[in-house]
Formats: structure tokens, C-alpha cells, sequence
């Protein structure tokens, strides 16, 4: 195979999966919005279950966390050494314009990672 061709094949690929992303987006706001209508009409009818033919569905309910102050979050999060409440990454622009301005952070070595940046050519 040609180089020009496995770029070809690339392209071809990424628009198919851009095309499908779309689709997708699409599909889960439908689910979006049927899940508003259901959990409306379920309350309207006093109820936390129902059925349809191919599916069940029932209320449920979770506890999240919802962030309104993360200055007092962090202090609490440095004061407790509770820092197991945070995700694990590190955030790449902040951590670069660290690292440009001469900063190492302890505990953090920089890997180039390489890939292929593919743009479609003007029609």
C-alpha cells in the first residue's frame, strides 16, 4: 500500500466515526428528553416503575457530589490530606505553562508522546 492511500484511509475512517459522534449525540439527547418525559409522568402518577413491552424501567436516585465553592473545597482538601477525593491527572495546560516558565513539579516526568495530526485537503 501507497502512503498516500493508508492517509486516504485514515481520512475516510475519522469522518466515519465524526459522522457516527454526531449520531450519537443526537441519540443520547432523544434519551435525554425521554427520560425528562418519564420521570414527569411517572410523578404524575404516583408511581417509581413501569413497563413497556420490550422494557422496565424504575426510578432511581444517587448522591453526587456538586462543587459550589472549590476554594473551600481545597483548603479542606489540604487541611485533611484527603487528596484521594480528587481524579488522579494532571491537567496538561496548566502543568506546561509551569513547565515553560522554567517550574518542575516533583513527581511528574514529561513524555512526548507522538501521533499524526490529519487535516482534509480544500476540495
Amino acid at each position: 500500500m501507497k502512503l498516500n492511500d493508508k492517509i486516504d484511509e485514515m481520512f475516510v475512517l475519522r469522518e466515519r466515526k465524526r459522522a457516527r459522534e454526531t449520531e450519537i449525540k443526537e441519540i443520547n439527547a432523544k434519551i435525554s428528553e425521554c427520560e425528562k418525559w418519564l420521570l414527569g409522568r411517572l410523578s404524575e402518577v404516583g408511581t417509581t416503575t413501569a413497563r413497556g413491552l420490550r422494557a422496565s424501567i424504575t426510578v432511581t436516585e444517587s448522591l453526587v457530589p456538586q462543587i459550589e465553592d472549590w476554594g473551600k473545597v481545597s483548603d479542606w482538601v489540604k487541611e485533611n490530606d484527603a487528596i484521594y477525593l480528587l481524579h488522579r491527572r494532571i491537567s496538561v495546560g496548566p502543568w506546561k505553562e509551569l513547565l515553560d516558565a522554567g517550574e518542575e513539579v516533583p513527581g511528574i516526568n514529561p513524555f512526548k508522546k507522538t501521533g499524526i495530526a490529519l487535516r482534509k485537503l480544500s476540495d
